[in-house]
């Protein structure tokens, strides 16, 4: 996983850059771990989660954990909206949606796509704009 940030943009994007379906739960829990202080430090409005190369299944255990450990204190920091750039493979895609599903906020904004000049279309939309599309 790498992360790359813009602090002028208040942007942050988390890039899968290998296949993970190997990958252990505590190695997955490092990474979540990592990304977390990153997001404290840098405290994002904006993020981009590459998942194309995500192979790893969250299961259901880990989906309340990730929500405890990443999602709820990302939106405490003012993490807004966050757009995800899906897996082709379906299972760790469902995972993945699976654990967004667990979020009860309305102070943060999801959404999913298939390539990356879409999610950024969206994730940099200004409120005017997206409450015209709405």
């Amino acid at each position: 996983m790498t992360i790359n940030v813009d602090s002028a943009k208040k942007y942050i994007e988390i890039r899968r850059t290998i296949l993970t379906e190997d990958q252990s739960d505590s190695e997955y829990k490092n990474e979540i771990l990592k990304w977390i202080a990153v997001i404290k430090a840098e405290k994002p409005v904006f993020q981009l989660v590459d998942g194309r190369n995500m192979r790893y299944l969250i299961i259901p255990e880990l989906q309340i954990w990730v929500n405890e450990t990443l999602i709820q204190p990302s939106i405490q920091v003012g993490l807004a909206r966050v757009a995800f750039i899906l897996s082709k493979d379906i299972f760790a895609s469902t995972s993945l949606k699976q654990t967004m599903n667990r979020i009860k906020s309305s102070l943060i904004q999801i959404q999913y796509f298939e390539t990356e000049e879409e999610a950024k279309t969206w994730l940099f939309l200004t409120e005017s704009q997206n409450n015209g599309n709405s």
